[in-house]
């Protein structure tokens, strides 16, 4: 978004949320800067005006029917794909993020 632009945040979806990447924005009075996800109230629309240019990420849908199950760093609705994952990282099996070079070990 442009320093001034304006948008409006439909309120069509279930779950919302925006994440700022860079820039910042104004909420009604509240300003929100980079690094920064605000998760939006359901059902209402929410302008949204850019206080000094961003770059936001809108995210959101319809509510998942399943419960979601969080383990550490893992998210998924079944606790099989999150043991699965566990396993994989532990055999770092999973790709190198580029340029970190510090390996996180599993918690006990």
């Amino acid at each position: 978004m442009q320093a001034g632009a304006s948008l409006v945040v439909p309120s069509q979806h279930e779950e919302r949320a925006l994440y700022v990447i860079k820039g910042s924005i104004a909420l009604g009075d509240e300003h929100i800067g980079a690094a920064t996800m605000v998760v939006l109230r359901e059902g209402e629309e929410v302008p949204v005006v850019s206080a000094s240019g961003a770059h936001l990420a809108l995210i959101g849908g319809d509510k998942l029917q399943v419960p979601r199950r969080l383990w550490w760093n893992f998210a998924h609705t079944d606790m099989a794909k999150i043991d699965d994952a566990k396993q994989r990282w532990k055999n770092r099996e999973f790709a190198e993020v580029p340029g970190d070079e510090e390996f996180i070990p599993l918690p006990e």
